[in-house]
Order: structure tokens, then C-alpha cells, then sequence
């Protein structure tokens, strides 16, 4: 009875154990699935908000890419605003970016938005600001754009591939942290609950994994396709080359604009050598051309290929222009992007041929201009309209003694030839000195020193007067070749030079413009000029003041002058002391039946000596012909 009763009360008690483990078990096993579920629920949800966000930034920047060919191939207004309102919708994807995952990122998002921020960043002043001097709506600051943007689509392509293997690892991971945990919680509380539990987790487990899995690949062939449709609708052809130099994919704009007819050879797998080799029999590249053998160029091609070092501009087929941009991926593979630059190519012909008929225009225009007043308007210090200012300048006139009698004595031919020389000569002594040549009046010269250039008062006029002590040096020494030319009579110029306060800019018309001079000052040294002798300079007392220290004058009397009320005190230029100093030992003259010229610094003393005794034998006959002439 008591056996009896005590056997029951250890039944009782076991089937209460086994009760209680029982219903502990289903408890434990209950708040492990509800954690599991929960932790289950949690982390992929956020690995997949991630994901998608990235997806987004990615596809909207692809978009940006899109609509900024779109405004490269037609730069509207409407074209550049789509293209900034595309790039702020990136830009506010990456700050939200930036918000969400800066301390919380699974996949990379902080990676994709440290990536792309400086090329958003850039392009974002670009769009807005311009580059340089250039207006945003530049054709050459969109293309700017695109090659950043294109340049950043690789690192795009990883930042989402990584992101891609990244999520599917943590996914792993967390499989397995959950097994371990249904293991440890699971295993010690009772065995036959467990195999049976364990045979439903499991299967359960597989089919989740399976599942999940399915969802990976699933997702992963979206994001392929993604991926081709985003290359698809980038306006260049595109192409991404792996570790093995074997082609992973590339858009139709690729084969179309690179290798028409030849999409049995260009396809995923093949080398790249195999592409380029095939291009070059059917005649694609007329770059091969350029280059000794194909081996060469193929040579050359595949060593800028491995080792791409920016952008490069190749010349294919039918007149076809591309710049290719090609960089090394982390994996050690290629990416490439070829743009189609032959309408720009054509430009640039089109604007060399215009460019050099203007240098052309503007070559002969300089002709008519002084060098001075033709560099300050090119270069934009000088506007071309009328205008006019006060400035104290060094004049100087100056005409050909006896012209017309000189033309009266020569055939027109002969005149403009001897004339057209004359002016050349003269006007190139004036430009060495830094004059402004006011205009040619016949056999006149004009000329003034201060504009558009000066180097101060008193340079100008030593300029001005060392420039006309050149010129009168030269028609010296033109005498002879004149002489030798059939001109009997050396040309004789008389020269005035005065300094004073003038009115100098462009006078005449809206239509027609010349740039000169006017005043008091202009007329006093057209009258000093007037009253020189030929072969003579005269200056004024402005001049003089200025020049005393350079140039040895002597006084040469008072000038009345028409219009002024005094009369002008003026000078001789004999010559300037550098060149008094060294000719003390030089001699010349010339007579139209006598020449002489000693130059002591280039004779020996044996040349002096010969020198000297031709000279008395030249005495001793000119002795006879006078004793002669008196008998």
C-alpha cells in the first residue's frame, strides 16, 4: 500500500517533472523562436534599407549622367536646369546618406558617399558657378561634367558590387550566430524535444536559407540588370575588362560606335587583344597608320591599356574621332569609357582655318597701325571708340628736302620705290626706339613718344631725339646705295622736335577712327621742322631741358612761331656725347667725287701707316692738279 502509494507519488512527481520540463521547454523553446524571430526581422531589414538607398543614389546618378549627355549634345536652358535639378537629387540622396549611416553603416554606405561627395561637390560649383571664366552653360564645362561623372561611374560600380557582397556576408554570419544560439538554449533542456525540435528547425532553417538565397540571387540579377540598363543609357560606349583582361560587359553604343559588325567577336569572355586585333583587320582604326607594323601598335595600345594614366584621344575609322578614358578598378580589372569627339574635332579644324585667316586679317591690319596702338587694342587695354586725353608728349616731323624736285627728276616707278625705302628704313629706327608712328603725309613723318606707352617725360624725349641722330646716321649711310642706284643727290631730311602738352586718342566718326594728335605742341614742332636746314634737327627748349644731359645741341636762335605769342627758343643736335666721345678717333666724309673713312679702333699699325701714306700720295696729286690749273 505504501509502495503502492509511493509509486504513485514518484509517477506524480515525474509526470509533474517531466510536466514542468516539458512546459519549460516549450517556454524556452517559445522565447527563443520569438528572439530569434525578432533579431531574424531587424537585421536584414536594415541591410536591405541600406542596400536600396545605395541602389538609389546609384540609379540617380546614372540619371545625372544621362541628362548631362542629353545637355552636352544640346545645351538649352532647359537641358542645364534638368541637369542641375538631377544633381541635387543626388546630392540630397548622399546627405541622407550621410544622416542615416555615417555611424551606422552595414554595407558601405558611408564608403559610396565618401566615393562620390568630391565629384557631387565639384560638379555642384561647376553647374552653378561655371569654370573659370566659363559660364555653367558652357559646352565645355558640361563636358567637364560628364568626364567627372563617367570618371566616377567606376567607383560607383564597386561601391555597389562591394555593397552587394557585403550584405550577402552578414546574412551568413547571422545564419550561423542563430544556429549557435538554438544550440546552446536549445540541446541541454531535453533531448527528445530538441531532435524533434531540431529536425523542424533545421528543415525550417533550409527552406529559410533557401529562400533567402533565392532573394539574393533574385536580387542580384536585378541589380545586374540595373546596372546594364544604367550603362545603356550612358550616351558613350562603356566597357569593364576583369583581372584576366577578358571583357565582363559593356553598352551597345560600345559595339555600334567602336566595333560595328563585329558582335560575334566582341563579347563577354574575350581578351582584350582578341577585340582590338580583330578592329584593326576590318580597318577600324586609322591610327594603326601612324605606326610602323600592327604588332607596334598593338604593343602600344595594350601597354596604355594596363597602365591607364587619364584620357587619351584616338582616331578610328571614316573620320572618327574618340577620347578614351580608361582606369584600373580594385580588383585589377578595367573600366572604360569612349566618348565620340568628332563633331568637336571638326570644330576645332573648322576654328583653326577661321583662326588663321584673322591672324592673317589682323597681320595686315597691323600694317596700318602703329605697333603700340595695335597691341593696346588686341589686347583690350584700348577700347575702340572715341575718346581722347591730355598728355605731355615728345613730337617729332619730319620731311625730305627738295622732293619735288626729286620727283620731277625720277619716274613714278622709281619715286615709290626710293620712297617706299626711305619710309621703311626710317619707321623701323622709329619702332626700335619705342615710338608711336602717327601717319605718313607723302614724304612726312609724324611720330610721338608718351602713348599708349611711356617711360617717363624725359625718356621720351632722350627716345625721340637719340631715334632722330639714328635716322640721320642711316641716311648717310643710304646715300651710297641710293648713289649706286642712279640718285645723284643723297636725300637730305629736315627734323623738328618739341615736347609740350597735346591731346592724343581716336578722332573722326562712329564709322571710321584715327588714333593722333593735336595741340599747340604738334604745331610748334611742324614748324621747327620747317625752319631746319636739311640734314639738321632742331629741338625746342622743352626738348632741350629734358635731353642737355645726353645730347650735345647748340643754340640756334629764336623762332617766331604762327599762333604763339613769344618767340621759341631753339637748338641744333649735333650729336649725342656717347657717340662724340668715340669719334674722336673715327673720320668721314663724302664728296660726289671723294670718300674717307678712318676708323682708328679697327686699324693695326701697319694698317694706320698704309693709311697714311695713300693720304699723301692723295695730296701730292690733288698738289700737282692745283699747280697744274694755274699754269
Amino acid at each position: 500500500m505504501i509502495e503502492r502509494l509511493w509509486g504513485r507519488i514518484r509517477f506524480f512527481r515525474m509526470t509533474i517533472l517531466i510536466v514542468l520540463v516539458i512546459l519549460a521547454s516549450v517556454g524556452v523553446v517559445t522565447y527563443v523562436q520569438i528572439a530569434v524571430k525578432s533579431v531574424e526581422d531587424e537585421l536584414p531589414l536594415r541591410v536591405m534599407q541600406e542596400r536600396r538607398d545605395m541602389e538609389q543614389v546609384a540609379r540617380n546618378f546614372y540619371s545625372f549622367l544621362a541628362v548631362t549627355d542629353a545637355a552636352q549634345v544640346l545645351p538649352t536652358k532647359g537641358n542645364v536646369e534638368s541637369v542641375r535639378e538631377n544633381l541635387r537629387v543626388v546630392a540630397a540622396d548622399l546627405q541622407r546618406l550621410r544622416d542615416r549611416y555615417t555611424f551606422d553603416t552595414l554595407i558601405g554606405a558611408s564608403a559610396l558617399h565618401a566615393a562620390l561627395s568630391p565629384t557631387v561637390d565639384d560638379v555642384q560649383i561647376w553647374i552653378e558657378e561655371g569654370f573659370g571664366d566659363l559660364p555653367p552653360s558652357s559646352p565645355i564645362v558640361l563636358e567637364l561634367v560628364a568626364t567627372r561623372a563617367r570618371e566616377t561611374l567606376g567607383q560607383v560600380l564597386d561601391k555597389t558590387a562591394e555593397a552587394d557582397r557585403i550584405a550577402y556576408e552578414i546574412l551568413e554570419r547571422q545564419s550561423g550566430k542563430l544556429s549557435l544560439l538554438r544550440d546552446q538554449l536549445i540541446v541541454p533542456l531535453v533531448a527528445l524535444v530538441l531532435m524533434a525540435a531540431g529536425m523542424v528547425w533545421l528543415a525550417s532553417r533550409q527552406q529559410r536559407f533557401a529562400k533567402r538565397q533565392a532573394e539574393a540571387e533574385a536580387q542580384t540579377i536585378r541589380a545586374q540588370a540595373q546596372l546594364q540598363d544604367a550603362i545603356e543609357s550612358i550616351s558613350e560606349g562603356f566597357s569593364l575588362y576583369d583581372a584576366d583582361d577578358k571583357l565582363v560587359i559593356c553598352n551597345s553604343r560600345y559595339h555600334e560606335q567602336l566595333y560595328p559588325g563585329m558582335s560575334d567577336d566582341v563579347k563577354p569572355g574575350t581578351s582584350f587583344e582578341t577585340v582590338i586585333r580583330a578592329a584593326v583587320e576590318r580597318s577600324l582604326i586609322d591610327e594603326v597608320n601612324d605606326f610602323e607594323s600592327v604588332d607596334a601598335w598593338i604593343e602600344t595600345r595594350l601597354k596604355r591599356h594596363r597602365n591607364p594614366s587619364g584620357s587619351f584621344v584616338q582616331r578610328r575609322g571614316r573620320r572618327k574621332w574618340f577620347q578614351i578614358s580608361e582606369r584600373r578598378t580594385e580588383d585589377g580589372g578595367y573600366v572604360a569609357v569612349y566618348t565620340d569627339i568628332t563633331e568637336i574635332k571638326d570644330r576645332e579644324e573648322e576654328l583653326a582655318e577661321k583662326s588663321k585667316a584673322l591672324e592673317q586679317l589682323s597681320n595686315q591690319l597691323a600694317k596700318y597701325l602703329s605697333p603700340q596702338v595695335y597691341d593696346s587694342i588686341f589686347s583690350g587695354r584700348q577700347e575702340v571708340k572715341i575718346t581722347s586725353s591730355r598728355k605731355k608728349l615728345t613730337i617729332f616731323f619730319s620731311d625730305i628736302a627738295d622732293f619735288t624736285g626729286l620727283a620731277d627728276r625720277l619716274e613714278s616707278e622709281e619715286l615709290t620705290q626710293l620712297l617706299n625705302h626711305y619710309l621703311t628704313e626710317m619707321s623701323q629706327i622709329a619702332l626700335d626706339h619705342g615710338a608711336t608712328i602717327d601717319k605718313y603725309v607723302g614724304d612726312a613723318i609724324l611720330i610721338f613718344f608718351g602713348d599708349p606707352e611711356s617711360k617717363g617725360v624725359k625718356e621720351d624725349a632722350i627716345a625721340c631725339v637719340e631715334m632722330a641722330v639714328a635716322m640721320r646716321l642711316r641716311l648717310d649711310e643710304l646715300a651710297g646705295i641710293w648713289r649706286g642706284n642712279g640718285i645723284e643727290k643723297p636725300l637730305k631730311c629736315r627734323m623738328g622736335i618739341n615736347t609740350g602738352f597735346c591731346t592724343v586718342g581716336n578722332f573722326g566718326s562712329e564709322d571710321r577712327l584715327d588714333y593722333t594728335i593735336i595741340g599747340g605742341a604738334v604745331n610748334t614742332a611742324s614748324r621747327l621742322e620747317s625752319l631746319a636746314t636739311p640734314g639738321d634737327i632742331l629741338v625746342s627748349y622743352e626738348t632741350f631741358a629734358h635731353v642737355k644731359e645726353h645730347i650735345h645741341c647748340e643754340e640756334h636762335g629764336q623762332a617766331e612761331i604762327k599762333g604763339l605769342a613769344y618767340p621759341v627758343a631753339t637748338y641744333r643736335v649735333i650729336d649725342t656725347f656717347a657717340t662724340l666721345d668715340r669719334q674722336q678717333r673715327r673720320f668721314r666724309a663724302e664728296q660726289p667725287a671723294l670718300r674717307v673713312e678712318i676708323d682708328l679702333d679697327a686699324m693695326t699699325a701697319d694698317d694706320r701707316q698704309q693709311a697714311l701714306e695713300t693720304l699723301r700720295q692723295a695730296h701730292a696729286l690733288l698738289s700737282k692738279s692745283d699747280i697744274a690749273e694755274m699754269d
